[in-house]
C-alpha cells in the first residue's frame, strides 16, 4: 500500500516535469530547434487531448472510451470543416525499454521500500519500438477516416523515453502504453484595414428651375408665366398656339368649353402689351370649298371680336382665314375633321413677325 501511495506522487512530480518538457514554451530552447520543432511555433491555441491508452499486440487494441474518441474527433472536426490551418501531433509511448538493476534493499526501512519502488522491469527495444508505430499507425488511420489531411498529421514515436507512470507493478506499465494527440492552431496573420479614402462628397447640382414648363429655365426666360401649351422661342416668350376650339359644324360661335383657353389668351395679350397676334381660321372638307373659305375667316373674327372686347387693341390682332387648305388630320373620319375645325393664333413681337 505504501508503494501504490508513493508511486502516485512520484507520478505528478515525473509527469510534470518529464513529459511536458516537450510542450512547454517556457524552457530555454537553442534558436535552431525553435526553427525545427514544431512545439515552439507562435500558436493562436494547442489542444492536448486525453491520453489514449492501448493493449500492445499485433494489431494493437485502443482502450479509450468510444465516447472520448468521439468527443476529440468532434473537436479536430471543428478545425477541419471551419477550413483554418492546423497541425495534429501524434505521439506514441511504450513502458521502458531499458534495464536497470537496482539491488533489493530491506523492507523494513522506509528508504528501502523507495528503492524497491523505483525498480523497472525489462522490455524488449525493438518489440517497444514495433507496438510503438502500430499504435501511431492505428490512430493515423481514424484521424483519415474522420477526414483529416494526413499532411496535416505529424507523427512521432518515443517509446518508453517519457513514461507517465512508474513501473514498479503491471497496471503501471500497462498505462505506459499510451498515445497523446495534440492539436496545433497557428496564429493567423490578419491583413492590416485597408485605409479608407476620406469621401469628400461631390457639390449638389445647381438644380435650374423652369416656373412655366415652356422649357426655357428662368434664369434664361424672358417671357415668364407663359400660358400651358404655347410654343415658344429661345428666350422662353411665345411663337404660336393653336386653339381648339370645337366650332360646330358650319357654325361661327364660340362654344362655352373654349372659354378657359380664351381666357389664357386674354391674360398674355394683358400681360405682354408688346405682342401683337394674327389670327388663322381652318375647317373641315364639310361644304364647299368657298363657303369654307368664307366660314374660316368668320371663326377668326369672332375670336378677334371676344379680345376687343376685353379691352386689347384692335391694331394688336389681325384675322385670316385659310379655309379647308391647311387640315392637320384626315377629313375622313369625325375625330379628325374635328381636329381641323380650329382657330391658329400666331404671335409676333413688337412690329416683326
Amino acid at each position: 500500500m505504501k508503494s501504490i501511495a508513493l508511486s502516485l506522487v512520484l507520478l505528478s512530480t515525473l509527469n510534470a516535469g518529464v513529459y511536458d518538457y516537450g510542450y512547454n514554451g517556457i524552457k530555454e530552447v537553442a534558436d535552431a530547434d525553435k526553427n525545427n520543432t514544431l512545439y515552439y511555433g507562435e500558436y493562436e491555441r494547442i489542444i492536448r487531448y486525453d491520453a489514449i491508452n492501448y493493449t500492445p499486440g499485433n494489431p494493437v487494441t485502443i482502450n479509450a472510451e468510444t465516447s472520448d474518441m468521439d468527443k476529440m474527433y468532434e473537436s479536430i472536426n471543428g478545425y477541419v470543416e471551419a477550413k483554418v490551418p492546423y497541425t495534429i501531433s501524434v505521439i506514441g509511448h511504450t513502458r521502458r525499454d531499458k534495464e536497470i538493476n537496482h539491488e533489493v534493499a530491506q523492507e523494513s526501512t522506509f528508504f528501502g521500500s523507495l528503492q524497491n519502488t523505483l525498480m523497472e522491469s525489462v522490455s524488449d527495444p525493438e518489440e517497444n519500438r514495433a507496438v510503438c508505430d502500430r499504435a501511431i499507425a492505428e490512430i493515423k488511420k481514424q484521424m483519415i477516416d474522420h477526414h483529416v489531411a494526413e499532411s496535416n498529421i505529424v507523427t512521432e514515436c518515443r517509446e518508453g523515453s517519457q513514461p507517465l507512470y512508474l513501473e514498479n507493478d503491471e497496471n503501471a506499465r500497462a498505462l505506459n502504453y499510451r498515445v497523446m494527440v495534440t492539436l496545433y492552431a497557428p496564429k493567423v496573420e490578419k491583413p492590416a484595414p485597408k485605409a479608407v479614402p476620406k469621401t469628400i462628397p461631390a457639390p449638389k447640382p445647381k438644380v435650374e428651375t423652369d416656373s412655366d414648363g415652356d422649357g426655357v429655365i428662368d434664369a434664361n426666360d424672358k417671357c415668364p408665366d407663359t400660358p400651358k401649351g404655347y410654343t415658344v422661342d429661345e428666350n422662353g416668350c411665345p411663337r404660336e398656339v393653336t386653339l381648339h376650339i370645337n366650332f360646330p359644324t358650319a357654325s361661327a360661335v364660340i362654344p362655352e368649353s373654349s372659354s378657359a383657353q380664351i381666357d389664357e389668351l386674354k391674360r398674355f395679350m394683358h400681360d405682354y402689351p408688346m405682342y401683337r397676334i394674327e389670327i388663322v381660321g381652318h375647317t373641315d372638307n364639310v361644304g364647299s370649298e368657298s363657303s369654307n373659305q368664307s366660314l374660316s375667316l368668320r371663326r377668326a373674327k369672332a375670336l378677334e371680336s371676344v379680345l376687343i372686347g376685353d379691352a386689347i387693341a384692335p391694331e394688336r390682332i389681325s384675322s385670316s382665314g385659310m379655309g379647308e387648305n391647311a387640315p392637320v388630320a384626315s377629313n375622313d373620319d369625325e375625330e379628325g375633321r374635328a381636329q381641323n375645325r380650329r382657330t391658329e393664333v400666331k404671335m409676333y413681337m413688337n412690329s416683326g413677325k
